[in-house]
């Protein structure tokens, strides 16, 4: 299971939105440290390595390193949505 509250959900708008320009769908990693993304355009002419450390997080709970795909066109309508008082919850659990 993973778990993480982020506060900054109007920075994390930025974070979306580069995510979305070069590729549909993201993989996040998940480790006790930190959240990764790595991704490569389809092209490869761009790359983007992402890791935000755990303790950027409100809370960052994690049971062991799991890999879950997002689409970036979601992820990028949810963050939209978001106002800075609103905290990003990623919540994952392979059971459900």
């Amino acid at each position: 299971m993973f778990r993480a509250s982020y506060t900054a959900t109007s920075k994390f708008k930025y974070i979306a939105q580069a995510l979305a320009k070069i590729t549909d769908e993201a993989p996040f990693y998940t480790t006790p440290d930190a959240l990764e993304v790595r991704i490569l355009s389809p092209d490869k002419t761009s790359m983007i390595i992402l890791k935000i450390p755990s303790i950027a997080f409100e809370e960052y709970e994690v049971e062991q390193e799991e890999i879950f795909i997002v689409p970036t066109s979601d992820l990028n309508k949810i963050v939209r949505r978001g106002t800075r008082n609103d905290v990003l919850v990623f919540e994952y659990d392979k059971e459900k």
